[in-house]
């Protein structure tokens, strides 16, 4: 993998529904530098926004490019290369062997299937599951099918990484064995945009820029160390965050939830 990951950028690019505005008119760039976080309240705008950076919907204005070529235009393979997706909601995954499914992400690169299957049991290995290779995906529970699909991102090899509540309804166990697969993944040569609720994930990812999103648009652009995120936060969410030092780092938790 490259040591610099192209920049992906919007260009005054926006989504629209018969309601409005679902991303307004947008211009941003993401360097890949450091992951990037997108919060806010259910209807802000995070999953839209990811879906009009992976160019899975029609634009309502503007362009968006990944290393300066416009994401509508690439072909499939091409888009592959640069992208990868991992969706809030997915079908049912068919029955199949972890490790195939795991080399199915390796479409892209033509390669036998005996190849693509021995460098899916590679990246398993990587991530501590190679006891669920030979397991069949409708034997597995919900957090293991996610680290599954979190290496099956890896097997594709793109450059830029979007996932939509990585962790939502996962047990603690899971929640945290999939966040630190996520934070192991943050590697030069990778971009990662995460929408999120998952507070947690700000103390995952100390080095992160934090976008607040309200109504489609941007409320705040800060880093995720700012001392000024809580507020911003509590201001997002309409909720008081709170925020606590533990071993010198910062952790936000909604009030309610200690």
């Amino acid at each position: 993998m490259a040591d610099a990951v192209s920049l992906l950028e919007l260009h005054n690019a926006a989504l629209r529904s018969r309601e409005g505005w679902r991303v307004a008119p947008l211009s941003l760039s993401l360097d890949g530098g450091r992951p990037v976080l997108l919060v806010g309240p259910n209807g802000a705008g995070k999953s839209s926004l990811l879906r009009l950076l992976l160019g899975l919907e029609r634009r309502a204005a503007g362009r968006v490019t990944v290393g300066g070529l416009d994401v509508a235009k690439l072909a499939p393979l091409q888009r592959a290369a640069h992208l990868s997706w991992l969706p809030q909601h997915s079908d049912a995954v068919e029955p199949m062997r972890a490790v195939e499914w795991v080399a199915a992400a390796r479409f892209r690169f033509g390669e036998p299937a005996a190849t693509a299957e021995w460098r899916a049991l590679a990246l398993l290995a990587a991530s501590g599951l190679e006891h669920l290779a030979e397991r069949q995906t409708d034997e597995l529970s919900g957090g293991e099918i996610q680290r599954l699909r979190i290496a099956s991102l890896h097997a594709q090899e793109a450059a830029w990484w979007c996932l939509d509540e990585p962790t939502n309804h996962l047990d603690p166990s899971a929640r945290g064995a999939v966040t630190r697969q996520l934070a192991a993944a943050c590697e030069p040569g990778r971009g990662l945009i995460i929408a999120t609720h998952d507070l947690a994930l700000l103390h995952a990812f100390p080095q992160a820029r934090v976008l607040g999103l309200r109504d489609g648009k941007i409320a705040f652009d800060q880093h995720c160390t700012s001392a000024s995120l809580g507020p911003d936060l509590s201001e997002l969410y309409q909720t008081r965050v709170r925020e606590q030092a533990v071993d010198g780092q910062r952790w936000y938790y909604f009030a309610g939830d200690l």
